[in-house]
């Protein structure tokens, strides 16, 4: 039997081995729907994976060492 990761560890395992620090929507555009992408992304924000920089324009996100946030690189 086969194990299938869900959208949002795909989405997770994406972001993650990505060589740049910005992240597209339309990169995912073919695992979902746009409203699943909306819930994703706003919990990788909440969560401190992503920064938001603009209207489908994420980078990843690293904490900062004077704040203790999470902040883009």
């Amino acid at each position: 039997m086969k194990f299938r990761l869900s959208i949002r560890d795909r989405m997770i395992r994406s972001v993650t081995m990505r060589r740049g620090e910005i992240v597209l929507r339309s990169d995912f555009e073919q695992m979902g729907s746009q409203s699943q992408f909306s819930r994703i992304f706003s919990d990788f924000v909440k969560e401190g994976r992503l920064v938001r920089l603009g209207h489908g324009v994420f980078a990843k996100a690293r904490i900062s060492s004077l704040t203790g946030k999470p902040g883009s690189s």
